[in-house]
């Protein structure tokens, strides 16, 4: 279906010219009945259509309508909030909050917590403080000590997933599912004792669900009122934007804010943006979403963001995905990491390009952008890499042992990616492979380029970690030129995006079974459509 007209919206006010697929959207609501899976492909104006069907449904139906729209964090929730207010609607009947905001809400209601008492009983250190209680000897904390961190995001991954809801809390199936699926063991010795870390988990996720009462963390804001059945404030329409990363938490919340028999969800997602599966996100968010409700479906797939040429390369991942007409030709070129060879014809490289804080650099593994940073730097081009998330593992990595010098790190090191490799690869876990793979050479390339420098301690290499990896604040431009995996780059667009060894790096190597190779197409798909007018692929050879 293509976007070639503009027909109007038929409201009270003024106007607002929409396209014929958001006027699809609209004409659903007033003709059909049930709920929606809307899949929005990548800058096609999902908000927009949004926040556009709330106002129609504001506008067009009885005084009372109630509308709850979930945002998956606080500044999206803000920015939705603002909206809201400025096209007049009354909280009563639309209200926007994240969906652990709307949990929080309801299990405030319940225990008669004002907010400001409310915030006295949150404590995201909640698990390891339960945990601490009850290791009263030097032999109990001996024993935790090796396991203390699996089992705590043991228990939140059980949470996400409302162990007591959707299955027993007792059934060690169901924990050994996750150890296995998230390869929450990787760090372990052969001959660790996984029965013993299920045990302690079902007994501190107990112990957490005994004291909701008295603290509550991030996880227990939606588990605390599916648990304990807390009646929750309904709502005719239940709106839920980015469902391809629906957890099984958020997806059991959004059904339990509709009103019984009359309330309908709209679902808003790309199903070719499910990238976190690795995160406790469902790989098929938006199949497991339009079974629960058998959605129907609708597209939005017209791009508003994305030049034609930016398009036409992604649409051998997403067929369906267009460019509107008014949309630029954009610029595609090509240039590459290093000079060609003596005696071969010249070629532009990256060292030739005038970058600017507007720019992004994007690969699917670290270690590339970690080189890349490092000569840019050396160049005196400022830069930075996003993700302050990166620098904490590489630093956790660094902490498994004791070296003081970056040599001696650099043996032990090796050893452990070689021996990690082996043993995830004899399991069928490619993808651990690749992460552990990932980051030790991250870690060698620093080591390396750090020694050339004559910085050999271990301590000069985490200050050089923490310095090069950060986070670009929430609503903030950056001040120099970015750096990023693609998969930190997702919900994120830039005027010019460089793609850093796409033809090396995407689809990974290491993807080997269906599952893992279409994640793969979808982190291609995503990092072409980041771009809004040029995209320049950077040739590593």
């Amino acid at each position: 279906m293509t976007d070639t007209q503009e027909v109007a919206l038929p409201t009270a006010e003024p106007a607002r010219m929409l396209s014929p697929l958001q006027q699809a959207v609209l004409d659903w609501v007033v003709q059909s009945t049930g709920s929606l899976l809307l899949v929005a492909r990548a800058g096609c104006g999902k908000t927009t259509t949004i926040m556009e069907l709330v106002k129609f449904l504001v506008s067009h139906t009885a005084a009372s309508i109630s509308i709850f729209v979930g945002a998956f964090n606080r500044p999206i929730a803000d920015e939705l909030t603002a909206r809201l207010e400025a096209a007049g609607l009354p909280w009563r009947n639309a209200q926007a909050n994240t969906w652990h905001g709307a949990g929080l809400a309801g299990w405030r209601k319940f225990m008669g917590w004002s907010p400001t008492e409310a915030s006295r009983h949150i404590d995201d250190k909640k698990l390891g403080i339960l945990l601490d209680e009850e290791m009263k000897t030097e032999e109990q904390k001996m024993k935790l000590e090796p396991y203390r961190k699996l089992i705590l995001d043991l228990v939140s991954l059980a949470k996400q997933r409302v162990f007591g809801v959707l299955c027993a809390v007792e059934d060690q199936s169901k924990w050994f599912d996750i150890i296995d699926h998230f390869g929450m063991d990787e760090d372990l010795p052969e001959d660790a004792d996984l029965d013993f870390v299920v045990r302690v988990a079902v007994w501190l996720y107990k112990r957490s669900l005994a004291r909701c009462r008295e603290i509550i963390d991030y996880d227990d804001m939606i588990l605390a009122p599916l648990f304990f059945k807390v009646k929750l404030w309904q709502y005719d329409w239940v709106m839920g934007d980015e469902s391809q990363d629906f957890n099984p938490a958020r997806r059991a919340l959004a059904m339990k804010l509709m009103k019984p028999r009359t309330g309908r969800l709209v679902a808003v997602g790309d199903d070719r943006q499910a990238i976190y599966g690795f995160t406790g996100a469902d790989i098929d968010s938006m199949d497991l979403v339009r079974s629960a409700v058998n959605a129907h479906t609708l597209p939005l797939n017209v791009t508003y963001r994305c030049p034609k040429v930016v398009v036409r390369r992604a649409q051998q991942y997403v067929p369906d995905f267009e460019a509107h007409p008014s949309a630029p030709e954009g610029v595609e070129r090509t240039i590459w990491l290093m000079p060609a060879q003596e005696g071969c014809p010249k070629r532009p490289t990256i060292k030739e390009e005038h970058f600017t804080a507007d720019d992004v650099i994007l690969c699917r593994n670290t270690k590339p952008l970690v080189e890349v940073a490092y000569d840019l730097l050396r160049r005196g081009v400022p830069c930075r890499i996003e993700g302050r998330n990166i620098a904490d593992g590489l630093v956790a990595l660094i902490n498994r042992w004791k070296a003081t010098g970056t040599a001696a790190l650099a043996k032990r090191l090796v050893e452990y990616r070689d021996w990690e490799v082996q043993k995830w690869m004899a399991k069928g876990k490619e993808q651990k492979a690749e992460e552990i793979s990932d980051k030790v050479e991250t870690l060698l390339v620093m080591i390396n380029q750090l020694t050339v420098d004559g910085k050999t301690k271990v301590s000069e290499l985490v200050s050089f970690i923490v310095g090069m990896f950060g986070d670009t604040p929430q609503g903030q431009k950056p001040r120099c030129l970015t750096l990023s995996t693609v998969h930190k780059a997702k919900g994120r667009e830039w005027p010019r995006v460089y793609l850093l060894g796409a033809d090396k790096y995407m689809p990974s190597k290491w993807a080997r079974k269906e599952w893992q190779l279409q994640q793969e197409y979808n982190l291609c798909y995503v990092a072409l459509t980041r771009a809004q007018r040029e995209i320049i692929d950077v040739v590593v050879e």
